[in-house]
């Protein structure tokens, strides 16, 4: 359930089914976001869970401490998405190994994909890796998010 966090707004962890937000002390990243030209199915992505895949919500308070020590590279360290395991294209691991060699601190699957993103030091860094990044077969952009000042 995303709609409660769109509705609100800023950064917030979502627990339950995610109608339960708690705000979270925002910070600006620069991020580099790829795409591979393709579309993934999230019904297909999802329908590959299992409960084995489940977590016990201690990568959501690990993410959360780094959100609020406000430092990128923390952030990039508790990076994880649950559904990396279920999408299985190959281009999402390769993708991935490529935003680390040109420099991201950390790269993660977003949501049930097939888009990538990676976390840069700042917006110039992230331009950097997006210039790396571009290969005629990938989309790739250096974006900032829209809470917190990023230099």
């Amino acid at each position: 359930m995303d709609v409660p966090f769109f509705l609100r707004g800023g950064t917030a962890l979502g627990t339950g089914r995610g109608e339960k937000l708690e705000a979270v002390p925002g910070m600006g990243l620069a991020l580099v976001l790829v795409n591979p030209r393709f579309e993934s199915s999230t019904a297909e992505v999802y329908g590959r869970v299992t409960p084995a895949m489940y977590t016990d919500g201690t990568r959501a308070r690990a993410m959360l401490g780094a959100l609020r020590s406000r430092r990128p590279a923390r952030v990039a360290a508790a990076l994880y998405n649950g559904l990396e395991q279920a999408a299985t294209q190959p281009e999402i691991g390769r993708m991935k190994a490529a935003m680390l060699a040109a420099g991201a601190l950390g790269a993660a699957l977003s949501g049930s994909g097939p888009t990538v993103f990676g976390v840069a030091r700042s917006f110039e860094h992230a331009r950097q890796i997006r210039a790396r990044m571009a290969r005629g077969s990938w989309e790739c952009w250096a974006v900032r998010t829209t809470r917190g000042s990023v230099r």
